[in-house]
């Protein structure tokens, strides 16, 4: 086991998903791999009570409500976003998503998803609560989506793929930029470039476990919290700085984001 002092917060993880295994046994392997924090995080309705059911369950655990664009098409925006509202304002949700746009599969219910995205950025607003970003292959339109909404919700930009210098405009609207597995891919220079140049001020590192399981781990499925230390890595890598100062920074600003005291218990204390 490492150093108790290096400390990491995998920012965007989903213990929600069946896949995943056993919970109690995903955070044990996190807490050997000195996960702190993990930001759980919803996909729908469903899961995001189950998110918070975790939240209140275990310490270190924390949860998001939200709808993601996958689903726009198949939950209807009023009574949907009634139900999403009251789980927004639950003490154990500490952000709102993940959401926002994905045209990787089918384009053909593009009303919807920014239906659904503008719906959850104006609850965020509401609720006083910072937002998960899910984008894929829509970086313009998405892009465009957050300017309305300039200075009123901020967020993290979750699984970051897209460029530099869109990163560096979401930046200075208040966003974090999370790297996930797919920084230590073979067939990204480009992503690893854009993180090499990025401020770690702006940084987060997630595992999106289940999912992206990392360089040197790529072959072991599913992926969990645990791995979240080879993200940081590479970042650590690319930039030239130990990988203890990643785990520090990363840490802290997904506890200022998510309104996390550093006197909160977590999964480390347990």
């Amino acid at each position: 086991m490492q150093d108790r002092m290096t400390k990491y917060f995998d920012s965007h993880a989903h213990l929600t998903d069946e896949w995943l295994g056993d919970v109690q046994d995903v955070i044990e392997a996190a807490k050997q791999a000195n996960v702190a924090h993990i930001l759980d995080v919803a996909s729908d309705l469903e899961n995001s009570a189950g998110c918070m059911m975790h939240a209140k369950k275990y310490a270190g655990i924390h949860a998001t409500a939200g709808l993601h664009p996958h689903a726009s098409q198949e939950i209807e925006l009023g009574s949907g976003m009634e139900r999403l509202k009251l789980m927004a304002y639950d003490q154990s949700v500490v952000a709102v998503g993940e959401m926002g746009l994905d045209y990787h599969y089918d384009q053909d219910w593009k009303n919807e998803q920014f239906q659904w995205f503008r719906a959850q950025l104006d609850l965020a607003a509401e609720v006083d609560k910072p937002v998960v970003i899910h984008d894929r292959e829509a970086h313009g339109d998405m892009l465009s989506i957050l300017r309305e909404f300039k200075g009123k919700v901020r967020g993290v930009i979750h699984s970051y793929s897209a460029s530099y210098e869109m990163a560096m405009e979401c930046i200075k609207m208040g966003y974090y930029i999370s790297f996930s597995g797919s920084l230590t891919f073979k067939n990204t220079p480009r992503l690893k470039e854009v993180a090499k140049r990025l401020p770690l001020s702006s940084l987060m590192i997630e595992t999106d476990s289940p999912y992206l399981s990392p360089v040197p781990v790529r072959k072991v499925r599913p992926n969990q919290p645990a791995h979240v230390i080879h993200i940081a890595k590479r970042i650590a890598d690319l930039q030239g700085i130990e990988v203890d100062e990643v785990a520090r920074v990363t840490y802290d600003n997904a506890c200022d984001l998510f309104s996390i005291s550093k006197q909160e218990k977590g999964i480390l204390d347990d």
